[in-house]
């Protein structure tokens, strides 16, 4: 079961893409659950947990980068911005959004943003999964709600988005920057192994999450940093 929000202050249009984003995910014999704000006062609170969220940009008392700003987590939901305004969509970029969809070419684009989204949450869903050694037991944890890994003494610390916890794991942290190298994350510093999606911007030193966290980034690492978060930037748009 999908779970998608559709919000825009206009009803007729909120109505209509209703139906059409109801009848992609028909095509793709997804089962969903699609839930319509016409009301911009009240999304916020009603759609962060969903899976696929469509904001209309211009709303008049919420616009919709206002929005993603609060609700965005890493991996859900993916974003899908709606407008009129097609020169948006470079503003757009620094919220992460999964697709940009421009209202005057709303068939053409709509098939392949939703075909697109339910690819990836099937993905996510069935892959992304790492086996954590901790103490004499084993924690699958999500990789998708790792946002960084952490080295503190003899133990690797593996920070977690949702939970706003910590799992204490041992062994090295480059025994982990094995598995994950290839799944989205970036070595910054001899401690540290980061989630690019997390990631909300890049100075001369340091790297701010998306919670504001700051992390270490060595200088002779920070060419590559940068370089691979600009191509999961590009992937995303």
């Amino acid at each position: 079961m999908i779970t998608v929000s559709i919000c825009d202050d206009d009803k007729e249009f909120l109505n209509k893409l209703s139906e059409k984003v109801k009848k992609q995910l028909d095509s793709c014999g997804t089962e969903c659950e699609i839930r319509t704000y016409a009301d911009d006062t009240i999304i916020v609170e009603k759609i962060a947990e969903t899976d696929i969220v469509f904001l209309d940009i211009d709303m008049p008392k919420i616009n919709g980068f206002d929005i993603a700003e609060r609700i965005y987590k890493g991996d859900r939901p993916l974003i899908i911005f709606v407008t009129m305004h097609d020169e948006l969509v470079y503003s757009s970029i620094k919220f992460r959004p999964f697709r940009f969809i421009r209202k005057t070419h709303i068939d053409e684009e709509l098939s392949e943003a939703v075909g697109a989204a339910v690819r990836y949450i099937t993905e996510q869903n069935t892959a992304q999964k790492l086996t954590v050694p901790t103490g004499d037991s084993e924690t699958a944890v999500n990789i998708n709600d790792i946002t960084y890994l952490e080295v503190l003494g003899h133990d690797v610390l593996i920070h977690l988005a949702k939970s706003k916890q910590h799992i204490k794991s041992y062994g090295t942290l480059l025994s982990f920057e094995d598995q994950l190298i290839n799944r989205g994350f970036i070595r910054t510093h001899k401690s540290f192994l980061v989630n690019l999606k997390y990631i909300y911007s890049i100075d001369s030193k340091d790297i701010i999450l998306d919670d504001k966290t700051v992390i270490p980034m060595s200088r002779y690492k920070a060419e590559s940093v940068k370089k691979k978060w600009g191509e999961y930037l590009r992937k995303g748009i």
